[in-house]
């Protein structure tokens, strides 16, 4: 058993994060905003965004991270199929793991609510 996150499953090419940004729709947290948007595969998909006003590479790095495993862990949990970016901010650096989850299931509700 692989405990990875996929390649297929994360966002990669600049092209896949403008469709999201351009035809998507847009969540706030305090933690990060997420632009989502239905897709045609049969699962959900990640993409990150952690400018340098997070702080240094370590941060940045320990901060996708997070956000990937809690996206690992929970993504079952998203009903539809979505590819969802996370913008994040600057406050998500001193965030434990439990409170980046409970930002992410503040996020599928509001997913279940909204569409």
């Amino acid at each position: 058993m692989r405990y990875n996150l996929p390649r297929e499953v994360r966002i990669r090419k600049k092209k896949e994060f403008e469709a999201v940004y351009n035809g998507g729709r847009k969540f706030s947290h305090q933690l990060f905003i997420a632009f989502y948007l239905k897709n045609s595969y049969g699962y959900s998909r990640l993409g990150l965004t952690v400018s340098k006003k997070i702080g240094n590479a370590v941060v940045r790095n320990r901060v996708k991270r997070l956000i990937r495993e809690v996206f690992r862990l929970n993504r079952h949990e998203l009903k539809g199929n979505y590819d969802i970016v996370f913008n994040v901010k600057k406050g998500i650096s001193n965030s434990s793991f439990d409170d980046v989850e409970s930002a992410f299931m503040d996020l599928v509700d509001f997913l279940e609510k909204n569409d």
